[in-house]
């Protein structure tokens, strides 16, 4: 029940946030929308961690995990942390999408009067969401682009996986740390430099955001002796990926137009 209440209290805080400020904005920016989804239910699963498979060890930190936790940590424990972060962000991104449409489709002509239990179970009938095209360097804009629902919780249903690697994460450390039979000296639990990993893994595919991500995280990142290393050249590799592919589309856009 408790796991449940911090889930309900996550998602309850991100719909209000996003409804208020759908109430004043006027675009759909789909980069700062999703962190506000993505925040909450990483500080949620880090709570999940240490409640479920770490209790004795805070989650933050990279390969010092308590001699007092198993490890590896019991595999129905993962999955089950695995699976309320699916629903926490699943139902997270769709409840943005479904509030969204309702707030700023609600003065529309013909709008259907139907209620927000019935959109959040049907959200294929609800109005589409459009979002404002980058205007090409002549100063000319395409048509805005639909989002479409399933964007959002396959989104979300992709990023409930990182339960998992974090786990791998900090046992794999841990063990190689037993191993090489050297004292370890950790620093902060919390630090920008982990942080900025582990968002550059998150926002690699969201334009602009997780490119900045990814060259802070590398940045940051670049002499750590630890995961974060891997992790913000992986999530640099990544958004470059994603940012070539969108250069591609806008090339191929301009010549086709």
């Amino acid at each position: 029940m408790l796991d449940l209440a911090v889930i309900v209290i996550a998602i309850g805080a991100t719909g209000i946030a996003v409804w208020a400020i759908a109430q004043v904005a006027t675009g759909f920016h789909s980069g700062f929308l999703f962190l506000l989804v993505i925040l909450p239910w990483v500080g949620t699963l880090s709570f999940l961690l240490r409640r479920h498979c770490y209790p004795n060890t805070s989650v933050w930190r990279a390969g010092s995990i308590s001699h007092l936790d198993p490890i590896p940590a019991p595999m129905g424990r993962k999955l089950y942390v695995t699976f309320l972060g699916a629903v926490h962000i699943v139902l997270g991104m769709l409840l943005v999408y479904v509030i969204l449409s309702r707030t700023w489709n609600a003065t529309k002509f013909g709008a259907p009067e139907t209620s927000m239990a019935y959109d959040l179970l049907h959200p294929w009938s609800v109005a589409p969401l459009y979002q404002t095209p980058i205007p090409d360097p002549k100063g000319g804009a395409g048509p805005p682009t639909q989002a479409p629902w399933w964007l959002f919780p396959g989104v979300g249903l992709v990023l409930s996986l990182v339960a998992l690697g974090w786990c791998g994460t900090l046992e794999t450390n841990t063990r190689r740390n037993e191993l090489g039979g050297i004292p370890q000296v950790y620093g902060p639990d919390l630090s920008w430099a982990r942080v900025a990993a582990i968002l550059a893994l998150l926002l690699f595919w969201v334009p602009a955001i997780g490119l900045v991500a990814g060259i802070v995280a590398f940045w940051l990142n670049r002499r750590s002796p630890t995961w974060t290393y891997r992790t913000g050249q992986l999530g640099l590799l990544l958004a470059g990926f994603v940012h070539a592919a969108i250069a591609l589309v806008f090339v191929i856009a301009a010549v086709n137009g």
